[in-house]
């Protein structure tokens, strides 16, 4: 799958849960990686805070498991919030933040109309 189909398949997810959530997301300190700069950090305050909320939404996302081959992995990076266990794993971690990073910002701004 590829980055940009992922951060579609996010960005759809969000805008039937929270309408609006690109305007609450400042691209400058975006980071995949943290916790509070993500996409999910920034809207829920922390990654691990959006549990909550993805449970109500009926996703069953359990984001305190051990995330090695779960159905919450797959589910969250499938939706462009975090790198697949291989895009960690392989040593080659920095080149798909930088890409994931872009579409997440391409795809704010272009709703942002920037």
């Amino acid at each position: 799958m590829s980055y940009a189909s992922r951060v579609k398949a996010g960005a759809e997810f969000l805008d039937s849960m929270e309408p609006g959530w690109h305007n609450r997301i400042d691209v400058d300190s975006f980071s995949i990686v943290s916790t509070t700069r993500c996409i999910l950090g920034q809207l829920f305050m922390s990654f691990m805070d959006a549990e909550a909320v993805l449970v109500e939404y009926g996703e069953g996302v359990d984001i305190h498991e051990d995330f090695s081959d779960t159905p919450s992995r797959e589910w969250l990076d499938g939706h462009g919030f975090d790198l697949t266990v291989e895009e960690y794993t392989y040593g080659a971690s920095h080149k798909h933040i930088k890409w994931i990073e872009l579409r997440w910002t391409q795809e704010i701004n272009k709703r942002k109309n920037v």
